[in-house]
């Protein structure tokens, strides 16, 4: 069986309502998959986030909180017996708390992540750096 892990924080979309958590778990279910909502431990927007003094939300502290650590440690047990897909809203994960924070640390435990990105192609986490290490070079360039 394939689970499908919805790491919104907010699991709601006004443009495509099918998105929608409701609506989502039932299209998953359906599928003969199973749904299960993360977004509250592992969501990128945490309620009462820590922010960094440029008032971005902190990645570093919340990875070491214990919320995030929960939701990981659900996310490994429930994984090990079965395929996993993370659902976020963001299409480029080079732009997602998906990459920044969840398959990071899933990478550290040796854990092979690939995105899926809009065109259904697949992109690793080296490909990802690799993309942001040419635009950063790019801006240095410019």
């Amino acid at each position: 069986m394939t689970l499908v892990v919805d790491v919104r924080s907010q699991p709601i979309s006004r443009y495509v309502p099918h998105f929608n958590k409701k609506s989502l778990c039932q299209e998953v279910e359906r599928a003969a998959m199973r749904y299960l909502f993360l977004g509250d431990k592992l969501g990128g927007r945490p309620k009462d986030a820590p922010r960094l003094p440029n008032g971005r939300i902190d990645d570093e502290k919340i990875r070491q909180g214990a919320v995030f650590r929960e939701g990981m440690k659900k996310l490994l047990d429930e994984a090990r017996y079965q395929r996993a897909c993370l659902v976020c809203s963001e299409e480029d994960p080079a732009a997602c708390h998906r990459y920044h924070l969840i398959a990071e640390d899933l990478g550290i435990l040796g854990i092979f992540v690939r995105h899926i990105r809009k065109d259904g192609t697949l992109e690793t986490a080296a490909e990802i750096e690799s993309r942001l290490r040419t635009v950063k070079h790019q801006l240095e360039l410019w």
